[in-house]
């Protein structure tokens, strides 16, 4: 995995994958939020936005948080939830940018990790790729997947797919915050023979119940 340490200036480029050029900046802050953009990740040289929490007066090294993603990735690749919750804090989010999701707290964090391991039951991602900031981390890669279960009530095609991917994670109190996802959900659906249209209606409708659960 290549290593990109970030600092508080707008990073050169950097060819850190060996095939696409990835820029990383921190743009300032935002509502206490720190933005963070991903430029030319994808195809088209795309500009992605992410919010990542302000950064509070304890650290954590690159090192640091880099053992405990890699401890949270092994907890993925096992399906061991408990061991993926164990390294979030309590009230952890996870958000699914591509379908306008996201989950807050452990307990709906933990229903759609099941979720998406019930509709891509070998999803797996490729890490090629790191950054580190105060407390942030991103990852950058491919995600790889077969469709195979009911993805946001959409059955599913058999097929597979191989799409770029990043996440945007942030590191609190010793452990990660949560996770920001990021992948092209047009592409993602073609190559597995997904209906797009569908799927973002069945995205919506999620959103929608998420949002009504939690009083939003």
């Amino acid at each position: 995995m290549t290593e990109l340490v970030l600092d508080k200036r707008r990073l050169a480029w950097a060819d850190v994958t060996g095939r696409r050029p990835v820029g990383v900046e921190r743009l300032g802050e935002r509502g206490g939020f720190e933005l963070i953009a991903l430029t030319a990740l994808f195809a088209g040289s795309e500009r992605l936005w992410g919010l990542a929490p302000k950064r509070r007066v304890s650290r954590m090294s690159p090192e640091e948080m880099q053992r405990l993603f890699e401890r949270h990735r092994e907890a993925e690749a096992a399906r061991d939830f408990d061991a993926i919750l164990s390294t979030f804090v309590e009230n952890c989010f996870l958000e699914t940018h591509p379908l306008g999701l996201r989950s807050e707290g452990r307990a709906a964090a933990r229903s759609a990790y099941e979720a998406y391991f019930t509709a891509f039951p070998d999803l797996a991602p490729d890490d090629e790729g790191v950054a580190f900031g105060k407390d942030v981390m991103v990852v950058w890669g491919t995600l790889r997947g077969t469709s195979g279960g009911d993805w946001v009530g959409v059955p599913p095609s058999g097929r597979s797919f191989a799409v770029p991917f990043a996440n945007v994670t942030p590191f609190r109190d010793g452990l990660m915050e949560g996770e920001s996802i990021y992948f092209d959900l047009a592409t993602l659906c073609d190559q597995a023979s997904l209906p797009l249209d569908e799927v973002r209606a069945g995205a919506k409708a999620r959103a929608e119940a998420l949002s009504s659960a939690t009083g939003g």
